[in-house]
């Protein structure tokens, strides 16, 4: 079972805001592809991500358009017509959830959605945005993905036997595990951890510690409490598990702790992000070397079909064998690659790249008439951007520790390269 805060399956669907999405959707697909036993576990967000404009004084401006559930390939979950319900208790009431599902491929994904009559009105917004709202209703989000999530596959007679947690927002589907070896098998709470911690396995992405959620004591209390009882742990117990430092009280609860805590490995999504990865939470073993640190890598891979251009699928089709796309890391598959011409690779890419300055000229015309721009401003921005410079893009949310400002830190090294009039570089960012 892979859960994930967020899928990145198609823009019809705007359940993501980046790459953890979009890893988890090509997860998907390619687990589609090879024919892999896999389910996937997540939220639906009834108004997505937000679609961005940027306003006459050159500010962001967020709208959010309702998704119609009637126009999306989703169906709800029922029995007997009547659609089946889950639940999670905290302090402060039940949280109640229906199933919807998405068919990828041969591959099944299933969403909880919280907009229903049996909840409160704060509890119906909760998968209301992707990503909004504040650390009460993250930590609530976060709760019904991770036991949600679990439930809702217990209720489907679906008994997985891995959990894989894409990122930390899911890292209380662990605890919902074992607290179900506790009833089921009258395991003690250390065996019972064990035993689902052999099962279970993490994928970590932020290279920086802003990225990782942390809650304090009090959201802990209110919204674990019910579940933390029933494993027989106290408010120090539960907050333990997500410390570095279990005897530290003053130490907020972190999700990425409780993570890997709950799993026999975890892995970073590059090689550089392994070691990072190793060097910021060789704290949690401190008798280990770094070598010995069990975060490995997996460098980050992608559903082919998805992303390769019509344009480019169409000259690989032409010289490679049949099923290429599902054979890409087998190295005979490229021998016939170089009966491609290097003018054929060229005209393709020069198409390509054509399209993207032809579309960004198109959006910095609309934003310049958004803002008010004079005339020749705009007729300005109809031709920005040269075809033949290099292009370097930024992409990414614009949040502090995605370093959208990395590239101003030596400021005389960039006034080299954008001034270079042999080899010209333009930047495009976005987000």
């Amino acid at each position: 079972a892979y859960f994930s805060a967020e899928f990145g399956l198609h823009e019809s669907l705007p359940i993501y805001s980046g790459g953890l999405g979009v890893l988890a959707g090509d997860h998907l697909k390619s687990a589609s592809d090879l024919g892999l036993q896999v389910v996937g576990v997540g939220l639906f967000y009834s108004e997505g991500y937000f679609s961005q404009t940027i306003d006459a004084e050159g500010w962001q401006r967020e709208d959010y358009p309702a998704l119609k559930l009637a126009s999306l390939p989703l169906t709800v979950v029922t029995r007997n017509d009547e659609p089946v319900i889950i639940h999670v208790d905290t302090r402060s009431g039940r949280i109640h959830a229906r199933i919807l599902h998405l068919a990828v491929g041969r591959i099944q994904l299933y969403l909880l959605d919280s907009n229903i009559p049996q909840n409160n009105e704060a509890d119906r917004l909760l998968t209301g945005r992707l990503y909004g709202g504040d650390q009460r209703t993250r930590i609530r989000q976060e709760l019904l993905l991770g036991v949600g999530g679990v439930r809702a596959l217990n209720a489907l007679g679906i008994l997985p036997n891995v959990i894989h947690m894409n990122e930390g927002h899911s890292a209380f589907a662990p605890l919902e595990v074992i607290r179900n070896r506790m009833q089921d098998d009258g395991l003690s709470f250390d065996r019972a951890l064990r035993e689902t911690a052999a099962h279970c396995v993490f994928t970590t992405h932020t290279p920086v510690p802003a990225g990782h959620d942390r809650f304090d004591q009090g959201l802990i209390d209110e919204n674990l409490g019910p579940l933390a009882d029933s494993l027989g742990l106290n408010t120090h117990g539960i907050m333990g598990l997500g410390r570095v430092d279990p005897q530290n009280g003053g130490e907020s609860f972190c999700m990425t702790v409780l993570a890997l805590k709950m799993c026999r490995i975890a892995n970073g999504v590059s090689n550089l992000h392994g070691v990072v990865s190793r060097e910021m939470w060789a704290h949690l073993w401190p008798w280990r070397s770094a070598e010995e640190i069990p975060i490995g890598h997996i460098t980050n891979g992608v559903h082919v079909p998805t992303w390769l251009a019509t344009q480019m699928r169409v000259l690989y089709d032409r010289v490679l064998p049949d099923h290429w796309y599902h054979r890409t890391g087998q190295a005979e598959v490229w021998n016939s690659f170089e009966s491609i011409t290097p003018g054929e690779l060229w005209e393709v890419h020069s198409a390509l790249k054509n399209r993207l300055i032809a579309y960004a000229r198109r959006q910095a015309v609309e934003q310049a008439r958004r803002r008010g721009e004079s005339d020749s401003v705009v007729a300005a921005m109809e031709t920005t951007f040269d075809p033949q410079a290099l292009t370097i893009g930024f992409a990414r949310r614009f949040a502090p520790y995605k370093r959208a400002d990395l590239i101003l830190k030596d400021l005389e090294f960039l006034e080299k390269l954008i001034n270079d009039v042999d080899r010209p570089v333009q930047f495009i960012f976005a987000g």
